[in-house]
């Protein structure tokens, strides 16, 4: 694993439930604070790692328990978004 790929992971991990709540209407997304708060909890208990399909697939199944399908779809997204991104 590379830097960045580390970054990402860590900062995922370390995610408040204000800082979901403040991506997601950037991203299209409402998400409430309680479900940010679970969704929160579910990212800092966990040890996982985004850029593997497998385990990412599986925090989005917990988010979809948690939340709803479409903020877990739309969490997703913004996940997507971040992998996208190239460091130069």
């Amino acid at each position: 694993m590379n830097f960045y790929q580390s970054f990402v992971n860590q900062r995922i991990r370390t995610l408040t439930p204000n800082e979901v709540v403040s991506l997601a209407p950037g991203n299209g997304v409402f998400i409430s604070l309680e479900e940010a708060s679970k969704v929160s909890r579910l990212l800092n208990s966990s040890n996982i790692n985004v850029f593997n399909t497998e385990e990412r697939m599986a925090l989005f199944d917990q988010i979809t328990k948690i939340t709803s399908s479409f903020v877990a779809t739309e969490f997703e997204r913004i996940i997507q978004f971040y992998l996208s991104k190239k460091v130069e």
